[in-house]
């Protein structure tokens, strides 16, 4: 899994020239995955524009780079401004097609798919997409069901597909070791205008999760921990029965 906040600031190459850097990721609200990252051009491409994570090669953390299929033509005549959070459909997925990328709808609930074996038709009805700022839902209160919880300190990702596969609460308000896990699954709704994330967790229950270190990687053996303490199956259970 991925942070999205520690690719704020990731230099995006194309061709091995530099056309921006990340400023923010959009998320569909409604299957809790990414769909785009914000890019703010620099020099000759200075402009703000979306690029799909298929265009993504590799990730270098080491040198805080973003390695991607798109070539620096392609960015100056097709990048669009910053997306708006009601983009039409077809227009999303008229753009996925010109560069050649699957119009992927990963979200909830969704296993890693490699990217080649990624659907290529919209699982998800409706003319428009339902998009979120990271930045701004980085700084939502999150609440349980018997009280509040902390706020959205961060969002993990799937390597692959780019689901959403928890959200990252900072809770030191309450315990000064503090970030936890929640996943969308237990989210009940959020409240966007009152930026309020409330969830289907008792208090006592996140409070004494299992804490969540940023500094290393998330593996099996952790991630069955936290939804034994929750008393929820993994990925892996719910998918063998």
């Amino acid at each position: 899994m991925k942070t999205l906040r520690r690719l704020e600031g990731f230099r995006v190459l194309g061709e091995s020239e530099t056309l921006g850097r990340v400023m923010d990721a959009y998320f569909d609200d409604h299957v809790w995955a990414v769909r785009d990252l914000v890019v703010a051009g620099s020099g000759r491409h200075s402009r703000i524009g979306w690029l799909s994570p298929h265009s993504i090669l590799r990730i270098d953390q080491r040198r805080r780079t973003i390695v991607t299929n798109v070539t620096p033509a392609q960015w100056l005549t097709t990048a669009p401004d910053e997306p708006d959070t009601t983009m039409p459909r077809a227009t999303w997925t008229g753009l996925l097609k010109y560069y050649g990328f699957p119009y992927s709808w990963e979200g909830l609930d969704r296993d890693a798919l490699p990217r080649d074996a990624l659907p290529r038709v919209p699982a998800v009805p409706g003319p428009e997409l339902h998009l979120r700022s990271e930045r701004e839902f980085r700084h939502y209160l999150v609440h349980a069901l018997d009280g509040e919880l902390g706020h959205v300190d961060d969002l993990l990702v799937d390597e692959h597909s780019w689901a959403v596969r928890y959200l990252v609460v900072d809770t030191r308000r309450w315990r000064p070791w503090g970030r936890v896990l929640v996943a969308p699954e237990w989210v009940i709704y959020v409240s966007w205008l009152e930026q309020n994330v409330h969830t289907s967790l008792e208090q006592k229950a996140v409070l004494t999760a299992p804490p969540y270190d940023r500094r290393r990687r998330i593996d099996r053996a952790y991630e069955a921990r936290l939804r034994q303490h929750y008393g929820r199956p993994t990925s892996w259970e719910r998918h063998a029965a």
